[in-house]
Order: C-alpha cells, then structure tokens, then sequence
C-alpha cells in the first residue's frame, strides 16, 4: 500500500465516521456510558480468549504442574534419542532471509 493510498482511506474512514455520528449519539442519548462500558467488556473478553486459546497454543492451560499425554510421550521420544533435533534452526548462512518490505 502507498501513501497515497493510506491518505485516502484515512480521509473515507473519517468522512464515514462524520456522516453516522449524529444518529448514532441520537440512538445512544443517555446510553453512551453504558454502551462503551459493554463494547469495552466484550473487547476484553475476546483478548483474553485469544491470548488463552489462541494461535500456537495446543489447548486451555493444565493446572498444578500436570503435563499432557502429548508432553509425556515426546519427553520419552527425547530421551531414547538424544542426537534427535526437535526444531531445525534456520540462519542467514544457510540460505534463509526473512521476508523484506
């Protein structure tokens, strides 16, 4: 996206804003407070889910130090093969460059 591009959905974004603004405060009159109050608590909700369950996580987290069948098994694997990388690494040397804008 170019600049001039950002510029111009900046300026839709706010002549939207300004055209609905009116009838939104007309709906909302004595509201307002607490409809943010409620917009804020579900945005709160949805970051907590997210950051409990959400990408790279395999599930809600275990309580008082119990360990999952998955953790257990591949602590096992581990041991019976100590040479066993279980991450390739990936440098700059071997021919990986992350992505540039």
């Amino acid at each position: 996206m170019d600049k001039t591009t950002q510029i111009l959905s900046a300026l839709f974004g706010v002549a939207i804003v300004l055209m609905l603004a009116p009838s939104v405060f007309a709906l909302n009159r004595g509201k307002i407070l607490r409809n943010i109050a409620l917009w804020v608590a579900i945005f709160l909700g949805l970051a907590v889910a997210y950051k409990t369950v959400g990408p790279g996580k395999e599930g809600l987290p275990l309580m008082d130090g119990q360990t999952s069948s998955q953790e257990s098994n591949g602590s096992a694997n581990d041991a019976e093969d100590p040479d066993k990388s279980t991450t390739p690494t990936l440098r700059e040397e071997d021919g990986f460059s992350p992505p540039r804008e």
